[in-house]
């Protein structure tokens, strides 16, 4: 919120007005609002002054020079909470306000207390994997991902929540029927799902039985994934699949090698350039946005599947269109985290 005009600038509108100048053309002379104009104006005539009027509220105790020593403290370590930072503020510059006017002060510059974006943990050695990788790949032809099938496991468990659910109520309602949620040992259990995706279309999805480990991985290849990679494309496809242990156990390298099956190279802890994260992301929303909420595991399993059927080609399509500007973000991130 701007500051009250400078004196100076006050009386140089009285000035031109008495000189026969518009308010319009005061304001465009001195880079004010005309509204700024009308009311200096208007102080000058009812109180004959332009001093502006005294703020009804109290005085403010920092200057700017002081928001700005709170931004620095701010900045070093976005993680420090208010109380903290008001400490700080005392003990280095003698700034004694409280957690409110220092929480006011923050919001003022647009730093407001937000959610840590969870991550994968990512060494030197995955960044530089990393953004090798993005740097050989991001010169392919964006055709060249039209014939790449992105495959992964996931896990639903049956009572997901993400953390962001709010409830209103009245102080002391805590305990109101409608305003808990209820848990359950380990969310009620959970379901595996396997599936795949390429530009126009989406494999079955396969629950398996149990986890998913080096043999059970090696039959979703054999009866799911190739069969159905090849009467879309025939040879002519490109197998993409994480660093998970499974998939790169012994007996699935070799059945792979066995069957000519090309793999798409793939760099460690990298999900935000996998777009069938996405889907997963697409599939949990329907799952919860379902009239009726699977109520056990069977019910999860038959849901999930419907869901995945019912998942429009365009969403596909749009998410491996995604991927020369994964590349890209991934690069300008020199193989950090990127906002996928």
């Amino acid at each position: 919120m701007p500051g009250p005009t400078a004196t100076a600038t006050r009386e140089r509108v009285v000035a031109l007005r008495q000189e026969g100048y518009k308010q319009t053309d005061i304001a465009e002379v001195l880079g004010i609002s005309q509204s700024a104009v009308s009311k200096i104006l208007k102080r000058q005539r009812e109180a004959g002054n332009v001093r502006p009027r005294k703020s009804p509220g109290r005085p403010r105790l920092t200057t700017r020079r002081d928001d700005r020593q709170l931004l620095n403290f701010s900045r070093r370590n976005r993680k420090l909470p208010t109380s903290r930072l008001r400490r700080l503020w005392r003990r280095y510059h003698g700034i004694n306000v409280s957690r409110s006017t220092v929480n006011r002060r923050l919001l003022q510059h647009g730093y407001r207390a937000r959610r840590l974006t969870k991550c994968p943990r990512l060494s030197v050695r995955h960044r530089v994997a990393r953004l090798l990788w993005a740097r050989e790949h991001r010169r392919l032809h964006p055709g060249h991902w039209q014939h790449v099938v992105f495959t992964d496991e996931s896990r639903f468990i049956l009572d997901r929540k993400d953390g962001r659910q709010r409830v209103r109520r009245l102080a002391g309602e805590n305990l109101r029927d409608d305003c808990i949620h209820e848990t359950t040992q380990g969310g009620g259990g959970s379901v595996m799902i396997w599936a795949g995706i390429h530009y126009g279309g989406k494999t079955p999805l396969v629950v398996p039985d149990g986890n998913v480990n080096a043999a059970a991985y090696r039959d979703i290849l054999e009866f799911h994934c190739l069969p159905y990679a090849r009467r879309v494309y025939g040879h002519n496809f490109r197998l993409q699949d994480d660093n998970a242990r499974p998939h790169r156990a012994a007996a699935v390298r070799e059945f792979l090698e066995a069957e000519g099956v090309v793999q798409l190279p793939w760099p460690a802890c990298s999900p935000d350039m996998n777009p069938i994260e996405h889907a997963w992301d697409a599939l949990g929303r329907a799952i919860n946005d379902r009239e009726v909420i699977p109520q056990n595991l069977q019910e999860l399993a038959d849901a999930l599947r419907e869901e995945w059927d019912a998942m429009p080609v365009d969403v596909i399509n749009k998410l491996l269109d995604s991927m020369p500007r994964r590349l890209h973000a991934l690069v300008r991130a020199r193989g950090g985290h990127t906002r996928y």
